[in-house]
């Protein structure tokens, strides 16, 4: 597996003549500024409006819809979506936790969106190390690509939660924290 590497972001690996290229096809101009002359106020508005409008476009369903709830900002945000949109439905979320010295554990942050959305119903599970290194080898297998941090193996066991729950449709976010 040493020999493995992964393309850097927005790149494709062109492969011809014997060559191999790397070429970058997407990036952002981050000195760009856009003037559309609307307000700061006005684009938050209109970001709340397209969020919880999109929110509710998937809670539309034939089948019980869940969500994961880590406690960052992204599925904080979700949760509380749906439990102000929704308050009469009990809304079930999915989180995994560690325990010991040094380990992740996300709770506290967690417990403040479930204290505050009160028709949310909480499903946790904290896996033991053995878990943890037997599930490595499914978490790879999952991925079908070189994992280069310990969330896919979160997130294993967050679906494998889900499953026992018998939830088929969830709302996630990934990637909010980052933008």
């Amino acid at each position: 597996y040493s020999s493995l590497k992964s393309l850097p972001e927005a790149c494709n690996l062109i492969y011809s003549k014997g060559n191999v290229t790397i070429e970058k096809y997407w990036d952002i101009d981050t000195g760009k500024k856009i003037s559309s002359g609307i307000s700061e106020a006005e684009k938050a508005e209109t970001f709340r409006e397209l969020f919880l409008n999109s929110i509710r476009l998937h809670m539309r369903s034939d089948v019980e819809v869940g969500g994961c709830l880590s406690g960052g900002l992204d599925s904080s945000s979700i949760a509380s979506a749906v439990s102000t949109l929704f308050p009469s439905s009990s809304f079930k979320t999915f989180s995994i936790y560690y325990t010991g010295e040094n380990e992740v554990d996300e709770r506290p942050w967690i417990s403040k969106v479930l204290n505050q959305y009160k028709n949310l119903v909480d499903f946790s599970y904290s896996p033991s190390e053995s878990e943890v290194v037997r599930g490595f080898t499914d978490t790879i297998r999952c991925n079908d690509v070189p994992v280069t941090g310990s969330s896919p193996i979160s997130q294993n066991f967050v679906m494998k939660l889900v499953k026992e729950n018998k939830i088929k449709v969830l709302l996630d976010g990934q990637g909010a924290d980052e933008y």
